[in-house]
């Protein structure tokens, strides 16, 4: 809808040609392949290519094509990749940032853009048909991402699990950089004492364990 040609000269300006072996520390995008119907792990060639492939919103920015994938947002089957972490760091904990509240509480809506926004541009593209259509398909990708976020949790276990209170923020907005990081700072100390725990030696024999049953 919105094609992404601003979010490429961006993303171009500031990692230009870098691929993920130039990376000082290990990285990885998670994308799902529309062809084969499956989750692709990103950590080789351009990082452009790969931040491009995982934000990919369906219905919002177009797919984009990588060697024989064609590549849309990570989120549509893994919300959370906590196996994408745990391939790259097998030794350490794997400690999942969740943007959906659990089950069990209330979610806020996903705005698109804000009505009460002062720019007049935003407001009207707020106003349009296409706009309100969008945010219907918009809130019914939320039931379905909370529900693919808890069973994923579930599923592969992290050690720590984070969640940053994302509230009254809308996919379009122009945000706080600074008050959106103090909002991670928050939720991070919040459950500081479940890190300390994840770094103690019985919870590293259990990870050790769980290395050798994944490769059985």
């Amino acid at each position: 809808m919105l094609g992404i040609r601003g979010i490429h000269d961006f993303l171009h300006t500031h990692l230009g040609d870098a691929t993920f072996d130039d990376l000082k520390l290990p990285c990885a995008a998670v994308a799902v392949d529309l062809n084969s119907n499956r989750e692709i792990i990103l950590k080789k060639g351009r990082v452009v290519d790969a931040i491009l492939a995982s934000i990919a919103v369906p219905g919002l920015f177009p797919p984009r094509d990588l060697d024989e994938y064609r590549l849309i947002d990570g989120g549509t089957l893994d919300p959370v990749p906590v196996r994408a972490a745990r391939d790259l760091a097998p030794g350490l904990p794997a400690i999942a940032v969740s943007l959906m509240p659990p089950l069990d509480m209330p979610a806020t809506p996903l705005g698109i853009v804000s009505i009460s926004a002062s720019n007049p541009l935003t407001k009207q593209f707020a106003r349009m048909n296409i706009t309100q259509a969008f945010q219907v398909f918009a809130d019914s990708v939320v039931i379905a991402s909370r529900q693919m976020a808890e069973l994923r949790l579930k599923l592969d276990e992290p050690e720590l699990i984070i969640r940053p209170d994302v509230n009254g923020i809308n996919l379009l907005d122009k945000i706080d950089v600074h008050e959106i990081a103090r909002r991670g700072e928050v939720a991070t100390e919040a459950v500081l004492p479940n890190f300390r725990q994840a770094m103690s030696l019985p919870a590293q024999m259990v990870r050790q364990v769980r290395k050798v049953l994944r490769r059985v």
